[in-house]
């Protein structure tokens, strides 16, 4: 068996590559041969043609390029759709979601036998991309932006309904799941909560919090709205700490400044840290000394909660799509209301032993060979209809 396996970015790391990577293994069990198709050419030397049955790799470019215009990276993917053209697979698989290019253009993909698609949502975002942040500071500016939304709105938007009608949708929640049913009726999407390496992480629960820490793990980026984190730190107790840890690239190096900034402004340098690029021994040992979890923003489904969760930190959380499920109740705060959110930190940064433990085994139903097992499952049940339908 064959499938086409499609990410659009492998050069970076975060959740949706965890997501892409629990996939690629479950196929492989599986025994399927893999043609990777990505923007730009994958990291990581184990994606490399001969390594777990990957046959065939294509990708644009080398490398991310700086100042490629938005009109032409739009069009990246039409190089990926020339190449994969009249392929013979068995399936198609696309990892990083509709709201993306890449993935709004799988219904481009034309195969010899017209195999069934799959497509992981991970969250409906394509119509805020388009409606917010691109203004622009000056009037070339804004008139490029314009001109960028004006051109790819209404392809990118049929592309995406189509994606959505001709393929099975996975999502990441279930709250996703039923705004993808009211907006398209006929689809019946399937949840399958992205996957969470929960046994390395557990060990860490019963361990006793000695520190008032509060943790944040999250790309460094602007859409995460880190900057909340440390307006936080200045509504609860002076004597909680904050730790932001996340992964930070070139391109967002002017907003970690923007960060800085802010945390010397409200005078808070003593009791807000931000630490980049921490190897996983690293953040362990930040997450065994952290009491809190918080996620100050939207997201599909933060594998980072689960794991903090699993590690016994308290996830304190906004109310909003995906970022709240899993979380119980008592953690979950008005996005809007700040002073909420300090007084359930205040509330539980003392949280005891055996509440940590309850949380960590609850995390153990987003775990990783649960992702795998559900995921199969789907794909076998997928091949069956598709055989008996021949």
């Amino acid at each position: 068996m064959r499938v086409l396996l499609f990410h659009d970015r492998l050069d970076v790391w975060g959740g949706t590559q965890r997501v892409f990577l629990a996939t690629l293994e479950t196929l492989y069990q599986m025994g399927f041969k893999i043609n990777l198709a990505t923007l730009y050419k994958p990291i990581f030397r184990f994606l490399m043609p001969g390594k777990l049955n990957i046959e065939k790799l294509t990708y644009v470019l080398p490398h991310r390029v700086k100042g490629v215009p938005s009109h032409i990276r739009g069009l990246f993917p039409l190089y990926i759709v020339a190449r994969t053209l009249f392929e013979t697979t068995d399936l198609i698989m696309q990892t990083s979601g509709i709201d993306i290019p890449l993935g709004s253009f799988i219904p481009f993909i034309m195969t010899r036998n017209n195999p069934p698609r799959i497509i992981y949502v991970h969250s409906l975002k394509s119509s805020a991309v388009f409606q917010k942040g691109f203004s622009g500071k000056s009037l070339i500016e804004k008139v490029y932006n314009i001109s960028y939304i004006d051109l790819y709105q209404p392809i990118f938007q049929r592309l995406h309904e189509q994606s959505i009608l001709n393929s099975l949708i996975i999502t990441s929640a279930y709250c996703w799941a039923d705004r993808i049913k009211n907006l398209y009726p006929s689809t019946r999407p399937l949840v399958i909560h992205p996957p969470v390496e929960v046994d390395k992480f557990n060990p860490l629960a019963g361990v006793p919090r000695n520190e008032k820490i509060v943790l944040t793990i999250s790309r460094i980026d602007p859409s995460k709205r880190l900057h909340r984190v440390i307006l936080l730190s200045k509504v609860v107790s002076s004597d909680i700490k904050f730790i932001i840890a996340g992964l930070l690239t070139e391109q967002y190096v002017p907003y970690y400044r923007e960060l800085n900034r802010l945390i010397k402004r409200l005078n808070v340098e003593d009791r807000v840290k931000i630490l980049t690029n921490m190897g996983s021994k690293q953040l362990l040992d930040v997450m065994r000394k952290s009491s809190i979890f918080f996620f100050p923003t939207s997201n599909g489904f933060p594998i980072a909660k689960v794991e903090a969760m699993a590690a016994g930190l308290i996830p304190v959380v906004p109310d909003l799509c995906g970022v709240n499920e899993g979380a119980p109740r008592e953690y979950v705060f008005n996005p809007k209301n700040l002073e909420e959110a300090a007084r359930i930190i205040e509330n539980n940064i003392n949280a005891p032993v055996y509440k940590r433990v309850e949380l960590s085994k609850y995390a153990e139903r987003f775990s990783r060979q649960r992702f795998k097992a559900k995921l199969r499952l789907v794909i076998s049940r997928v091949l069956d209809i598709k055989a008996c339908n021949s």
